[in-house]
């Protein structure tokens, strides 16, 4: 799809939005910024376990792999399920906590006002 007008014009970005029917968001990192409430969920889950609390730079550093290979990361194979159904039993306490990233309410009250 051409987002650019059709005589050429760089500086004109489509601005016809009919032929838009949707517009879908993954809600981590795009919409909520949940990465602070993961990494906290993980060094709880550590604790819970008895497992050395890693630093908060260390898990961030994680963000981006799977849940289980953090899991293992920080606990090891032989629990990684467990550590994980404990993460996310901390994350899901949490997640009243959440905050958006900065411009997403006004971007989803355009997108309501668009009729999208």
């Amino acid at each position: 799809m051409n987002y650019r007008s059709t005589d050429d014009n760089d500086d004109a970005l489509l601005t016809d939005a009919r032929k838009i029917k949707a517009v879908i968001f993954d809600l981590d990192g795009t919409l909520v910024d949940t990465v602070p409430l993961h990494v906290t969920s993980w060094i709880e889950t550590c604790k819970r376990l008895g497992f050395p609390i890693p630093t908060m730079e260390y898990v961030r550093t994680l963000m981006g792999l799977r849940a289980l290979d953090i899991a293992r990361r920080l606990c090891g194979d032989i629990i990684a399920e467990k550590a994980l159904e404990i993460k996310n039993e901390v994350y899901l306490s949490l997640l009243d906590r959440a905050r958006t990233i900065d411009g997403a309410t006004e971007l989803l009250s355009t997108l309501r006002i668009e009729d999208l």
